[in-house]
């Protein structure tokens, strides 16, 4: 589909899509045609038909201006059937009034011209061409005492309600999310362990010391206020060990259901629900702790090349790891909706609160990384750079930037022998999807069983158990403790991927996965 500005400033190339196209091809999020009023018998448009018009062109340009970064075209002289009707019916006055933006909203850029074309009855005639800028500094409105916007979906003009509009001014950067004063500063609220951690690497290079306070105003993390501090809303995510305290929705919710995702609708209740709370970088270090220890995803195996066999991942670590990170750093916190993690059957999906925020283009509201690259403008600056100085286990950062860490997951999916990374979109969330092509891999797991000889035995051992002191346990206290040794076994089976299919008086059942 071409580009509304290119449409725009070379209308007759693209003729057959202005006016010979059909309306699914032609409406959507990017291009709307509207008749410029039904006129009489004596080829002339009343005032209330005008007024209609002048309506529906203000839903358009405002929707174009605030939701998309390419802008919109609106063509005015064509009929939801594609008949051409052109505009030589309207007075100079009536197509001034339609095309008087400024006494229509405010924040907008919109720029017009005609079109020379032959209307259904092959007489000369007119189209109205629109073409709108996105608004990057401001909600293109109305000029009421209480103004109205809309942003576009599709090929519907939405009306903003209170929370869009919020959401539109952080979009927007109108309002500094982050640094806004969030709630008043206590010392004992910090997280001393991430505290501990940011002092090395924020004051690495430095000659002197801060006190702590001195520290966290230093880094943004708190604002003064007379002669006291208050958290802002990054600095309160970032560093507080409880910002569910003040912020109950900025936490990662992990879900389990028996069903594929495309039964999303027919789910049921989850078969397994865990959350993971505390500051930002916390939460990213609890769900990698969970995922390396619980044997949360599937292991397969895969003939070596070199002879034997592998264990093949359902996912890719760094895939789901990238997707939660990403999530993670970017999410429009202003929304109030945890991060969901979401494992189907035949995928696992990451539901992050708020869209993409590109530098220079928009998105289509479903692809996948194979098609489409992000040139994404981060929506959490501060908080991705903090997240930047610190460090996992292995000495990387958390983050990277979000092209980076999407081409990492792309890579790493292909290397597997996985679809690419699929994204739904909207101005409410972004939806990552990645799937581990169950079917044919347990397929292929079920055939390399078959193939495998058995590895059954019967070998028993006699163990002794001894305490700290060298003595030798009792049978007696050995009994006693019985369910705690084999509760303590069946942990740490699990932990390292075996199956358990039971566990009674004292026996463990246990498969590899």
């Amino acid at each position: 589909m071409p580009n509304p500005k290119e449409v725009f400033e070379n209308p007759k190339k693209h003729w057959s899509f202005v006016a010979a196209s059909s309306d699914d091809e032609f409406e959507g999020q990017y291009f709307d045609r509207k008749e410029a009023g039904i006129s009489d018998d004596n080829n002339q448009i009343d005032n209330k038909g005008l007024k209609s018009v002048k309506k529906q062109v203000t839903k358009c340009i405002s929707a174009f201006a605030n939701a998309n970064r390419e802008g919109g075209l609106l063509v005015l002289g064509v009929s939801k059937t594609g008949e051409i009707k052109g505009t030589c019916h309207l007075t100079e006055d009536q197509t001034n009034g339609l095309t008087a933006f400024g006494d229509l909203l405010r924040n907008q850029s919109a720029r017009t011209r005609f079109l020379e074309c032959r209307n259904s009855s092959d007489l000369p005639d007119k189209l109205l061409l629109i073409y709108t800028p996105y608004t990057d500094n401001g909600i293109c409105e109305t000029l009421d005492k209480e103004p109205k916007a809309w942003v576009r979906s599709g090929p519907q003009n939405l009306p903003v309600n209170e929370q869009m509009r919020e959401q539109l001014k952080r979009d927007k950067k109108i309002v500094d999310y982050e640094r806004a004063r969030c709630c008043p500063f206590d010392i004992a609220d910090i997280d001393t362990d991430v505290l501990a951690e940011f002092r090395k690497v924020f004051l690495e290079d430095a000659s002197y010391e801060m006190t702590d306070e001195q520290l966290l105003y230093e880094a943004g993390i708190i604002e003064r206020e007379g002669t006291d501090y208050t958290f802002n809303n990054a600095g309160l995510l970032f560093m507080s060990r409880n910002p569910q305290r003040v912020q109950s929705w900025a936490y990662i919710r992990l879900m389990r259901f028996e069903v594929n995702a495309h039964e999303e609708k027919q789910r049921g209740l989850p078969t397994f629900e865990k959350s993971f709370y505390g500051p930002v970088a916390q939460q990213i270090r609890k769900i990698r702790t969970f995922f390396r220890d619980s044997g949360f995803f599937k292991t397969y195996q895969k003939r070596n090349p070199e002879g034997g066999f592998i264990d093949d991942p359902e996912f890719p670590f760094i895939a789901y790891d990238e997707a939660i990170v990403n999530a993670v750093a970017h999410r429009d916190y202003g929304i109030q909706r945890a991060i969901e993690c979401i494992y189907y059957k035949d995928a696992f999906v990451v539901d992050n609160p708020g869209r993409i925020i590109q530098r220079d283009q928009d998105l289509p509201p479903h692809f996948s990384l194979d098609t489409t690259s992000l040139n994404s403008m981060p929506r959490n600056s501060k908080l991705i750079e903090w997240l930047k100085k610190m460090r996992d286990e292995k000495g990387a950062a958390f983050v990277r930037a979000i092209s980076e860490g999407t081409k990492k997951m792309q890579d790493e999916m292909e290397n597997a022998g996985l679809p690419s990374p699929f994204y739904d979109i909207n101005h409410l969330s972004t939806k990552v999807t990645l799937l581990n092509n169950a079917i044919e891999r347990e397929a292929l797991q079920k055939s390399i069983s078959r193939a495998l000889e058995t590895t059954e035995s019967a070998n028993f051992f006699h163990l002794d158990f001894v305490a700290d002191d060298g003595e030798k346990v009792s049978l007696e206290e050995l009994r006693n403790r019985r369910k705690e040794f084999t509760t303590y076994l069946r942990d740490a089976l699990q932990a390292r991927g075996w199956y358990i299919d039971r566990f009674t008086f004292g026996r463990i059942i246990a498969h590899r996965r």
